[in-house]
């Protein structure tokens, strides 16, 4: 049925205009009648609405948002028939959608691009709970609201979800075709496979990314490039595109787009949960211990928002540059010390069940490999151990008598791999950078 600004559908809904446009259907900004409000009101594409399989899957996505309670879920009022065309009516959101903030800033300041995820993870795990995996996140549908000076996040669209019944879960296409976003559909959904929480796990991860760099992390010649590169290139880490970006949070970017689902996240909450820490923990006073090594006076700058943002005291106009770039040297310590900590405990808090990291590997908590227990062999273990080592190393230097017992939870990294492999080799290379700048050494 063609629409028209001013139309009643349903004998209750008034179109006042188009505000979104999607595969299956438009939204409209219309005002209830009976109850004098505005509300959005989604309509099938008149094509669609012959073909069965199109009207279950838009019925069952107004069955599915109606099951769900969450602040940051958009909220069914209503659904029906008009002339053979199924629509939908939901509470009215007023804000942008986050594509729509990236558009126009580029990118996101670290710790908000890290709560507008978390936020929205936070209410997908309510549609997982429920046995509904969305299928489909990406920027276009997150909606970011005002809400009394702070952010709050909706998500938005769940046209294309999966539900589970029973042990099983349900979806209306056909085996082996590709249903979502490429750039932010994991290999899994690709393939064409069922998906299941960590899909979406996935897309989360790739948004999160998206919001650090302005970019997309796989960009191809068309459709089909892209997809391949999803499906086998791995996305360069966010801190190496982007210095403001910290390495733990880059870290927990890394573990969500995992190829494969058993290395993520084992679900949306414990994804969110780890981005609350690092938030929680950009927000705390970082190793005052460290801070007061008599090697660095006066006392470095504060640290204000972002770890990579510092003022200068109002009282110390004279602070020598040298004695500036110092205290940023120290800062920058321990924001790794304090990155690589918080890979390890998210890793042990969050992962499923730990993986080997390499033939011969042993997952257990031993204290083999040296002062610090490794609890892995081969290239991961070894990569691992020098980063903790040269941790310790640096710690000691600066301040000989801070605990340095924090250092060895790197080590413990090596059970999970090749992935552990590539984030201490890293770490060990920002570690013995600072470490040097300081005369120490690290083996």
């Amino acid at each position: 049925m063609p629409l028209d600004v001013g139309q009643l559908v349903g004998g209750r809904y008034r179109l006042e205009a188009p505000i979104a446009r999607g595969g299956m259907g438009v939204v409209y900004r219309a005002v209830d009648e009976r109850l004098a409000r505005g509300v959005a009101l989604k309509v099938m594409h008149a094509e669609l609405a012959g073909e069965q399989t199109e009207v279950t899957r838009f019925t069952r996505e107004a069955a599915a948002m109606a099951s769900l309670h969450h602040l940051g879920l958009v909220q069914v009022l209503d659904a029906g028939e008009d002339g053979g065309v199924p629509y939908l009516v939901m509470e009215l959101v007023h804000g942008r959608t986050l594509a729509q903030v990236l558009d126009a800033g580029g990118k996101l300041d670290p710790m908000r691009a890290a709560d507008i995820t978390e936020q929205a993870l936070f209410a997908i795990s309510v549609a997982h709970g429920a046995g509904i995996v969305h299928r489909d996140l990406k920027p276009g549908n997150l909606m970011v609201v005002d809400a009394g000076g702070r952010e709050l996040v909706k998500v938005l669209d769940f046209g294309i979800a999966q539900l589970k019944t029973g042990t099983a879960y349900t979806r209306l296409t056909q085996t082996g075709a590709i249903v979502g976003t490429p750039t932010f559909m994991a290999p899994e959904q690709v393939r064409g496979e069922v998906c299941d929480a960590r899909t979406d796990v996935y897309a989360m991860g790739v948004v999160l990314w998206c919001c650090l760099t302005g970019r997309r992390p796989f960009v191809g010649t068309d459709i089909a490039d892209t997809i391949l590169k999803v499906m086998n290139e791995p996305a360069i880490r966010a801190d190496r595109l982007e210095a403001g970006v910290p390495p733990a949070l880059a870290t927990t970017i890394e573990i969500a787009m995992s190829k494969r689902r058993e290395d993520r996240f084992a679900s949306a909450s414990a994804f969110a949960s780890a981005l609350a820490d690092l938030r929680s923990a950009s927000a705390r006073p970082l190793a005052t211990a460290l801070m007061s090594s008599p090697s660095l006076a006066p006392p470095p700058p504060s640290v204000i928002s972002a770890p990579s943002v510092i003022s200068r005291p109002a009282s110390s106009p004279s602070i020598s540059p040298r004695a500036i770039l110092a205290g940023v040297g120290l800062l920058a310590t321990v924001l790794l010390t304090l990155g690589c900590l918080l890979s390890a405990l998210l890793y042990r808090a969050y992962r499923p069940a730990p993986i080997a990291a390499d033939p011969g590997g042993s997952p257990s908590d031993g204290n083999a490999g040296g002062i610090f227990g490794s609890g892995g062999s081969g290239a991961a273990a070894d990569a691992c151990q020098r980063a903790a080592q040269c941790c310790a190393t640096l710690i000691t230097g600066m301040s000989p008598t801070t605990d340095t017992s924090s250092c060895s939870q790197i080590a413990g990294l090596a059970r999970y791999g090749p992935s552990a492999q590539r984030s201490c080799e890293q770490t060990y290379a920002s570690y013995a950078e600072v470490a040097e700048q300081h005369g120490l050494h690290c083996e």
